[in-house]
């Protein structure tokens, strides 16, 4: 699935083993944004978003190689309903669309 924004073109998709390698940057931005007190989101190790990942619990948007967002999903009330966690736009990305 494409998406567009701000002119671009961006891959959008269930994450998996081949995104692992994603999980510690998504992790520091995570933490830059809790540090700077723009967000308030508990901080998500980079296991934690790894595991997540190999699960097939998660999303990422994708500019090529470099990560544009990212979140991940928890079912409740089996899996009746569907939260969003540790959802973040790359700071390169925001304001775009």
């Amino acid at each position: 699935m494409n998406g567009r924004g701000g002119g671009r073109s961006f891959e959008v998709r269930v994450a998996g083993s081949r995104d692992c390698p994603h999980a510690g940057s998504i992790s520091d931005a995570i933490r830059r944004e809790v540090d700077r007190g723009s967000i308030g989101m508990a901080l998500r190790s980079p296991e934690l978003i790894r595991e997540r990942m190999l699960a097939g619990d998660a999303i990422i948007a994708l500019d090529g190689d470099p990560w544009a967002g990212f979140c991940y999903l928890s079912p409740w009330e089996d899996g009746k309903f569907v939260s969003t966690s540790a959802l973040i736009v790359g700071l390169p990305y925001r304001g775009q669309g």
